[in-house]
């Protein structure tokens, strides 16, 4: 195996006519040996007709494979063409293979974390999708010079479904009086503090955005609330949060409580219903953020949330904005995925009990329970979708589609609001049919909720199988928490001061404690990520 250092073209004297200022113009190419789609270097010069002229193309090292190196040189000269290069000579220069490798590793790792970043979401692993087959080659050159590459190997674990193993991995010790699991949640919470500086520091602008498009934007900072209320740095992350909520609304993100943009359910909760839910976290009271909310439930319950013929409150369409609700029949299916953008009236439902919110998550969990059925094996199951206008059902059983934890939220809100088990049975179900892992986005402790931790709690703590992780695996190629009590300072003319000048103080306001909150809270659970009987009393408003 070689290593490149560049390319040295020794270009003939050419027998053309000057194209501009007396010169020739040339564009001469070195194209990627492995993805011959991608210039290596892509160069403009010119010279003067009739002199000879060497030209050195210093290219980034490359560790080169067996397959051929393409150069391409094109002129606007008028009668250039292949003979015109007639004794023209190309020379490869080489370096030390060592030192050429710092430059290979390096660019195929960022073509691999680059590229890959196109696909991430759908985890596409087909190389019938050119930019999977792309990925593919870049990790597979990669391994092949640095088999040992960590970051390498852990791309490829994930990319390949775990198939493969990760690098040896040795889990660092609690100190001596320390307990281990504290230990390591605090190590857990660092890494979490580097990934969200990283992205306010490096990527975040004025305008509140970070670059990917607000809507994936909104996403992100969804995971915002839940480390704030653990003590990294609230004030940060409240500010980081607090700017993307006012870019969407600067944006024109939003029309009459829902998306200005027609969209599907999921993608309708990712156009800032799901950045003003996270807003009312660590703003918890603020006017602004639950007019916001308030508005977004309203929406949904005279045009959306809907009772259907048969009387039961369902999703009327799955493809809907604030300006037009498309009603067709073949928008009519409520769907898992509908659930998430429910996340509004979980949240007014509990600030003050608020009856619209409360009905539409009750009254949608009875609607789903009125259509639950006997599956073939004789276990009680819920199906997957649900048309509104006739009650019909389709895609099976809830467990086997997309989405279906989404929607436990609904029934363990039910359950908390009105002390009724018959809400629990959705629960036991997804358990019994996925594990009480299943249950895992709900963010409160449901087994301990429930007295359950010598059943439910049993089977998650049991020890688990074994699995065999290759020593060696095969490449592609083949070879401290706190909590924080602040005074609240609202200014009432929200025209020129729009929010509370501080985040809520638990205490001083009745609110949830941070220690009782979960990391998970800015998912659709949020109530379920707050530890409250279902009889406690309605909170004032502060």
């Amino acid at each position: 195996m070689t290593a490149l250092d560049g390319v040295a073209i020794d270009i003939p004297a050419l027998d053309l006519p000057a194209a501009q200022d007396g010169l020739i113009p040339l564009n001469i190419r070195v194209k990627d040996p492995i993805w011959p789609a991608r210039d290596m270097i892509d160069v403009s010069v010119s010279v003067a007709p009739k002199q000879k002229r060497t030209l050195w193309l210093d290219l980034r090292d490359r560790i080169l494979t067996a397959d051929s190196l393409w150069i391409s040189v094109a002129s606007a000269a008028p009668g250039f063409n292949a003979a015109s290069l007639d004794g023209a000579e190309i020379r490869l220069v080489f370096k030390d293979r060592a030192e050429a490798k710092k430059q290979h590793i390096a660019d195929r790792f960022n073509k691999v974390r680059d590229n890959w970043g196109f696909l991430v979401e759908e985890h596409t692993t087909s190389k019938r999708q050119r930019l999977y087959a792309r990925v593919y080659a870049d990790l597979s050159d990669l391994l092949r010079v640095d088999p040992e590459h960590e970051q390498g190997r852990q791309y490829w674990n994930y990319i390949s479904y775990n198939s493969q193993g990760r690098p040896p991995f040795v889990q660092l010790q609690a100190p001596k009086g320390v307990p281990l699991w504290a230990f390591r949640q605090v190590e857990d919470l660092k890494y979490v503090s580097r990934f969200i500086d990283w992205w306010i520091d490096n990527r975040q602008v004025a305008y509140g955005d970070f670059g990917g498009g607000l809507s994936d934007d909104s996403d992100m900072v969804q995971q915002w609330p839940g480390a704030a209320l653990m003590g990294i740095q609230p004030d940060k992350l409240n500010a980081s949060l607090t700017a993307v909520s006012d870019a969407i609304y600067r944006n024109g993100m939003f029309a009459n409580g829902l998306s200005t943009i027609e969209t599907d359910e999921l993608h309708a909760y990712e156009e800032g219903i799901n950045a003003n839910s996270a807003m009312l976290y660590l703003n918890w009271g603020d006017p602004l953020t639950v007019e916001r909310l308030m508005e977004t439930v309203k929406a949904f319950d005279e045009k959306i949330i809907l009772p259907n013929p048969q009387g039961h409150l369902l999703w009327s369409s799955n493809w809907f904005g604030g300006n037009k609700v498309y009603r067709e029949p073949n928008w009519q299916w409520q769907k898992p995925y509908s659930f998430p953008a429910l996340h509004p009236a979980f949240l007014v439902g509990d600030w003050n009990a608020d009856p619209t919110g409360r009905r539409l998550v009750t009254g949608l969990t009875d609607g789903y329970l009125a259509h639950a059925y006997t599956a073939d094996d004789g276990t009680w199951v819920l199906p997957n979708e649900i048309n509104w206008a006739t009650g019909k059902t389709r895609g099976g059983e809830l467990v086997k589609g997309s989405g279906g934890g989404d929607t436990m939220h609904l029934f363990w809100t039910a359950w908390r609001w009105t002390g009724d088990d018959r809400y629990l049975k959705a629960l036991d179900y997804r358990a019994g049919r996925s594990g009480p892992g299943s249950l895992s986005n709900l963010g409160e402790n449901y087994i301990g909720v429930l007295g359950r931790h010598g059943t439910t709690g049993a089977r998650l703590w049991s020890p688990p199988r074994t699995r065999v992780t290759p020593a060696s695996p095969a490449w592609p190629h083949g070879s401290r928490p706190v909590t924080r009590s602040t005074s609240r300072r609202c200014t009432p003319n929200r025209s020129s001061s729009r929010r509370c000048a501080s985040t809520w103080s638990p205490r001083a306001t009745g609110g949830p404690t941070a220690s009782n909150r979960r990391a998970s809270c800015c998912s659709a659970s949020a109530w379920a990520a707050w530890h409250w009987s279902a009889t406690s009393p309605i909170r004032a408003t502060p």
